[in-house]
């Protein structure tokens, strides 16, 4: 792939109370290239250092499609996008983590949280992409009233924002056809 022109908008610091790095949403319909797109912000990164990623996306039978994508456009492994085996440390010094939303919310009572074994893995000052694919399924996150009463936020997202909250860092993508269905639907992209 020859870049045409640099984009600095994943490198770019918003100056606040506290720094943080700019997140980006990709909103296109189905099948208008959002993988590739993700694929290729990793790229960037990796060529900028940056050997460790997430990807988070809808269903685990998405990998074989992730890993041609990675295959295609980076020229590299299928191997370098895995799925965690189990729950327990993940050992992989670097590669593009992968794992559906549903696993993301996982806990174990002998290992603890996916949460926490991502956060192990990429550290605290993790400054690499992670990339929340089909964004949509981060919707409610936040309790919301309803005329039944209160519904809670949901575990997934959740479990998405505590991840994105530890790694202030981090190189947000939100990729999703459907970002929301309501406005408040988008709190995960706060």
């Amino acid at each position: 792939i020859d870049f045409v022109r640099t984009d600095v908008f994943y490198d770019m610091y918003v100056p606040g109370p506290e720094n943080y790095v700019a997140e980006g949403i990709i909103n296109h319909n189905t099948g208008s290239g959002k993988s590739r797109s993700i694929a290729a912000t990793i790229i960037d990164n990796v060529a900028r250092g940056r050997t460790k990623a997430v990807w988070i996306t809808e269903k685990a039978s998405a990998l074989p499609d992730i890993r041609f994508t990675w295959e295609t456009l980076q020229g590299g492994q299928a191997s370098d996008v895995f799925a965690p085996s189990g729950y327990g440390p993940i050992t992989r010094e670097t590669g593009i983590l992968f794992m559906p939303y549903s696993t993301l919310r996982g806990v174990s009572d002998d290992e603890g949280s996916r949460v926490q074994q991502i956060l192990d893995w990429l550290g605290p000052d993790f400054d690499g992409i992670i990339a929340m694919d089909e964004a949509h399924n981060m919707g409610n996150a936040d309790p919301e009233a309803s005329t039944r009463g209160v519904k809670n936020a949901s575990k997934q997202a959740q479990a998405g924002m505590s991840l994105l909250a530890a790694l202030p860092n981090a190189r947000v993508v939100y990729a999703s056809a459907t970002a929301a269905e309501r406005v408040q639907n988008l709190g995960y992209a706060e």
